[in-house]
């Protein structure tokens, strides 16, 4: 019979990441990287060349999170500054502003010269449970265009 013990209990999230550094469980209930800075939300080609709700970010296995920071980066062609994105966790600029509408200034296509664009995040104090984060554009490339959106935050579950 195989044994089916799978060894010792050791106290985590379901969101831990393993690692190959020695963890005394004993005195740090909190294993290392466990719960750490991590990206909560992710979305591709996002096509900035219409307002409103352009893409829809669902919230990556955390039930209550906390945004440190949005990154929006591949920009198709050099549209950055005509271009303005908000983060919401609810459709239509509803809930707690995330980020709110900024102009990406700077940001260029993949040959320019800057490549991404870090928002300012409005309240990193804000505790969010919505699993779906909503980019909302204000001002449109003017022209084919998509984006890449990066949230980056703590899994507070």
């Amino acid at each position: 019979m195989a044994n089916t013990n799978p060894g010792p209990a050791v106290t985590g999230s379901a969101n831990s990441m393993l690692t190959a550094q020695a963890v005394n469980t004993q005195t740090n209930s909190n294993p290392v990287e466990s719960n750490a800075l991590r990206v909560l939300a992710v979305g591709r080609a996002i096509n900035v060349n219409s307002t409103g709700d352009v893409g829809t970010l669902p919230v990556l296995n955390a039930s209550r999170w906390n945004v440190q920071a949005v990154v929006y980066s591949n920009m198709g062609n050099n549209a950055g500054t005509s271009v303005a994105l908000g983060v919401y966790p609810g459709p239509l600029q509803t809930g707690t502003t995330v980020v709110s509408p900024q102009i990406l200034s700077g940001i260029q296509a993949y040959g320019g010269v800057t490549v991404a664009y870090r928002a300012t995040v409005v309240n990193v104090t804000y505790a969010g449970v919505s699993q779906t984060l909503y980019v909302n554009c204000q001002t449109t490339a003017g022209t084919a265009c998509t984006i890449d959106v990066f949230v980056l935050g703590y899994d507070l579950s």
